[in-house]
């Protein structure tokens, strides 16, 4: 009896590795800032927080952190987090920000976009449509999140990503 080479299986995809902790707990408390869950003018513990989330400390620190660097929430030393506040003024800042970064985008972009770009693109619009239809509006802005990134990556300019 020959022995036979192994051959490996095409039917299988590759095991999907574990999300690290820091960013499910990072990815939960954006969402809970962004729906009002977490809200302005409360203090909350690093340490109820780990609690509720069923962790230790150090992914919900280092969750923290990022979320300190997008400017959504403020330390308070031996005291807690606080959301911060964004006055209208702000918000209308922040759409003006996101505006000319935009705007620069598209200028720079326009008939440099490649065929699977513009298929992402197309395919983004459509999975907003169908969220506009069923009223989905977690799926929405996650596409509409994407929808953005696509043409700010799109740029390749480092600075504009960052922003």
């Amino acid at each position: 009896m020959k022995s036979e080479m192994y051959k490996p299986l095409e039917t299988f995809e590759p095991l999907q590795r574990p999300r690290a902790l820091n960013d499910m707990a990072y990815e939960n408390m954006k969402k809970g800032i962004l729906t009002g869950k977490l809200a302005t003018g409360q203090i909350y513990s690093e340490l109820e927080l780990a609690r509720e989330f069923g962790v230790s400390r150090t992914p919900v620190r280092e969750a923290l952190l990022k979320l300190s660097a997008e400017n959504l929430i403020v330390f308070h030393p031996r005291k807690g987090i606080s959301v911060t506040f964004f006055s209208e003024e702000d918000v209308e800042n922040l759409f003006d920000l996101r505006q000319t970064i935009e705007e620069a985008a598209i200028s720079n972009i326009i008939g440099k976009l490649g065929k699977s770009q513009m298929q992402a693109i197309e395919e983004l619009i459509k999975q907003q449509e169908k969220c506009i239809k069923k009223y989905d509006e977690d799926v929405f802005l996650a596409c509409d999140r994407n929808f953005h990134l696509l043409m700010i990556e799109a740029t390749n300019n480092r600075f504009m990503i960052q922003s």
